[in-house]
């Protein structure tokens, strides 16, 4: 499972199951992600949807400052660093849980404090996992009719 950038060698790859072949052709591709089973490889498929739905958040950060009068290329600049940084702290603190970083820097009086309180008022902020559900569902389906499939062949090729 890739995103495009693999294109760029920057890409999150997700691998089941476990093929050390695969794995070496892969690696140069990004980071490898070997998951433990099929129902893993599932969530990682709802997790590479996630990357395409982050591209459209970007977009509204970005055109929420070009409409309050930033050059698009300035705004994409912050917004794209800011989410940069954000991976650098997180990828540079793998132990830290990922909420309690963003509550070191939301701390009481903070504008990051004020919006974020903004944010989890919002019926959108949940919105975010729904999505998640809808395509882990459908996953789900899609990999037991898949599983079912491969069952069928199985045992027809067994009786040949």
């Amino acid at each position: 499972m890739l995103s495009y950038a693999a294109q760029l060698n920057r890409s999150t790859v997700a691998i089941y199951p476990t093929d050390l072949p695969s794995q070496n052709l892969l690696a140069p591709l990004g980071s490898l992600v070997v998951m433990e089973d099929e129902a893993a490889f599932e969530l990682a498929t709802v997790a590479a949807c996630m990357n395409g739905w982050f591209y459209f958040l970007l977009h509204d950060l970005q055109h929420w400052l070009v409409d309050k009068g930033l050059p698009a290329h300035q705004a994409r600049t912050l917004v794209l660093g800011n989410l940069e940084d954000c991976i650098a702290s997180a990828r540079a603190n793998p132990h830290q849980d990922l909420k309690s970083m963003g509550k070191a820097i939301a701390t009481p009086g903070t504008f990051t404090a004020t919006g974020l309180d903004v944010l989890n008022h919002q019926p959108g902020n949940a919105t975010w996992v729904r999505p998640a559900k809808w395509c882990s569902m459908r996953c789900s389906v899609a990999c037991r009719v898949k599983a079912q499939g491969r069952a069928r062949h199985a045992a027809k090729s067994a009786r040949h």
